[in-house]
């Protein structure tokens, strides 16, 4: 049995909940009993069945405008489901992001059933709060936490890219492994939703499309006001923006006859976006670990433009697969971009590229195989 421990799990959407639900449903296909510890955001606390996985969502309290997620240890209901919780018996924990206070949870509950715990890495730096002092004081607090589980739990650790276990090499670990982030090869789109129809965009219309938080490091005001520049030059592109986040108010303000505000979009929308989109923007100064959406941009066959960080550049390793640009410069961003505009053959190169790439390297099936021979070892 085993438990995979991710501060946030679906409905709750973004990469590491994707990680956590792709890794949970191909364990259970290789005959594993998977249990789910996570926490309540966005919905009720209790335990549910979901996909033959067992759940559990624990009360938390909400820290950050809830991007960090406190568990409610005192709280009656969190007593009842941690009780609940304790009667499985694990003979592994895998706990996703190494400063959430739910691994710290995991490790704890691990050492009490005498269960190995493995730590898996998905960051490449520090996140930024855009406040000085909080920003020291998040550093200091990572170190804390990382130094006390490493010094009283000495779990084993591994990274979504080999990137992420460069970084941890500043915490003083050595990584055992990757475990890659990856996609569901054998996905299969139901939302039927065609952008150029819906929109009537006309025949020659290239659709390029951002997808991700709406927050500064994320890139997406970068990428819109080189956009509203770009299409007074190509009329006949389009920039689709799926999302929400802090900046959405201030987003919404592009929404033209160009600029789609799409707001925010569950999974298999945005898969239905990727189906359709002809390039990809990643813009991201955020510390990735391996972005989820450059693989779901291969898997849909889409060109992709994005910044050099955490795991791009294991992904795409050379320019017949994609672009990968040095940082947000305005310059390189609009030269990349026109290039894609204007070269229809480049385009269709790179996409059928990074399709096999991705489907041959980065398959949730091929990667639990290889996950399953690491935890062995």
């Amino acid at each position: 049995m085993v438990c995979i421990s991710s501060a946030y799990y679906y409905p709750h959407f973004g990469g590491v909940e994707r990680y956590s639900e792709n890794m949970a449903k191909y364990l259970v296909k290789e005959g594993c009993k998977v249990v789910i510890l996570t926490s309540a955001v966005g919905s009720k606390p209790g335990i549910e069945m979901m996909d033959n996985i067992i759940i559990y969502r624990l009360p938390v309290l909400k820290m950050l405008h809830s991007r960090y997620p406190v568990p409610a240890i005192f709280s009656e209901e969190y007593r009842k489901l941690i009780k609940e919780f304790r009667k499985n018996n694990f003979s592994v924990f895998i706990l996703n992001t190494r400063f959430y206070l739910t691994t710290i949870l995991g490790l704890f509950l691990s050492r009490k059933g005498n269960s190995n715990a493995i730590i898996i890495e998905h960051g490449t730096g520090h996140i930024k709060t855009g406040s000085y002092l909080l920003d020291r004081i998040w550093i200091i607090m990572e170190h804390v936490l990382t130094w006390f589980q490493k010094t009283f739990f000495k779990p084993f650790y591994f990274g979504v890219s080999e990137a992420c276990n460069r970084w941890l090499l500043h915490f003083g670990i050595k990584a055992s492994g990757v475990i890659y982030n990856g996609i569901d090869a054998e996905y299969d789109n139901t939302s039927k939703i065609n952008y150029r129809e819906l929109y009537k965009l006309p025949g020659d219309s290239v659709i390029f499309s951002f997808a991700g938080r709406l927050i500064k490091e994320k890139g997406i005001i970068f990428i819109l006001d080189l956009f509203k520049e770009f299409i007074k030059k190509y009329p006949n592109a389009y920039l689709f923006v799926a999302g929400t986040g802090a900046l959405f108010e201030e987003v919404v303000k592009y929404n033209n006859e160009n600029i789609f505000i799409l707001g925010k979009l569950d999974h298999a929308e945005v898969m239905n976006l990727l189906s359709y989109t002809d390039v990809l923007l990643i813009p991201s100064d955020y510390p990735e670990g391996l972005p989820t959406l450059i693989l779901e941009g291969g898997f849909s066959k889409c060109a992709v433009i994005a910044t050099d960080k955490g795991g791009t550049k294991e992904v795409i390793t050379d320019d017949q697969l994609g672009f990968v640009l040095p940082d947000l410069d305005r310059k390189k961003f609009l030269t990349a971009i026109e290039e894609l505009m204007t070269n229809i053959d480049l385009r269709k190169v790179l996409k059928e590229n990074l399709h096999q790439r991705v489907i041959s390297k980065f398959s949730w099936k091929v990667i639990i195989q290889k996950a399953l021979d690491l935890l062995d070892k």
